[in-house]
């Protein structure tokens, strides 16, 4: 099943990962599914994605446990894993002000990747040109 995971392109919902594992004649029960999810997600291995209701790999073995954001494509349903400084989002700060002690972080951000993503006009790849910008001038 974290092969299934490591190698897919996006989030899995334990329902997609039950029609694999029986595709693979790897199991047929649901709870099959849910026990070996529950032991992957202890072990840092898998991070449940709770906008999808969906399961990913996690991203790296070494940053597991540490802050981090899922970046969800509205579109494919792609999901990236990156590392956030949590000091550097003041959301320690803002928790420790609310005397609340923060365990883990999983932040999930919408928007579309860079497959799905239109390109704006006016925009380069440097980025959108500004008005006022005196090399555009």
């Amino acid at each position: 099943m974290l092969d299934t995971l490591a190698v897919s392109d996006r989030a899995l919902t334990a329902h997609e990962l039950l029609d694999r594992m029986r595709e693979a004649g790897l199991g047929k029960e649901p709870p099959i599914v849910y026990r070996a999810l529950d032991f992957l997600m202890a072990q840092g291995l898998v991070h449940r994605v709770e906008r999808l209701s969906a399961y990913v790999a996690c991203a790296s073995v070494a940053t597991c446990r540490q802050p981090s954001a899922f970046l969800i494509c509205c579109d494919c349903r792609r999901v990236t894993e990156v590392p956030i400084d949590l000091a550097a989002s003041h959301l320690d700060a803002a928790a420790r002000g609310a005397g609340f002690t923060v365990g883990h972080v999983f932040v999930e951000v919408e928007g579309r990747c860079e497959t799905c993503r239109p390109t704006p006009a006016g925009w380069e790849e440097a980025g959108p040109t500004r008005h006022g910008d005196a090399s555009h001038e």
